[in-house]
């Protein structure tokens, strides 16, 4: 019989469902510690069940959106400012004869 290639994560997924076969508690941080010492037995090829493998990665491809038709613009939520002109001449500071003259021009 031939040995099991296992990755570092297939080991600690392997021993978490061993554990749960055994009806013992099966996390992560229970399994740790047997882990790092067979761990330790694979990578020197000592380990009669295993051989040190490759971790296989797999990736999910994720859906692209596409952008509607109907979109509205942003821009017309900035019209709901209700500051009048002139409420912000009053903060300006300007020399008196320009106020004179755009205020004149308001009314």
């Amino acid at each position: 019989m031939s040995k099991k290639e296992i990755s570092w994560i297939g080991l600690i997924n392997a021993l978490i469902a061993e554990r749960k076969k055994a009806g013992k508690p099966a996390g992560v941080k229970d399994v740790m510690g047997d882990a790092k010492k067979q761990w330790v037995e694979i990578k020197a090829g000592k380990d009669p069940k295993y051989v040190k493998g490759k971790q296989v990665i797999t990736r999910k491809k994720g859906k692209k959106s596409k952008k509607s038709k109907t979109a509205k613009s942003r821009c017309e939520t900035a019209d709901d400012d209700d500051t009048s002109a002139s409420e912000i001449l009053d903060k300006c500071e300007l020399c008196k004869k320009c106020m004179k003259e755009i205020k004149k021009h308001l009314k």
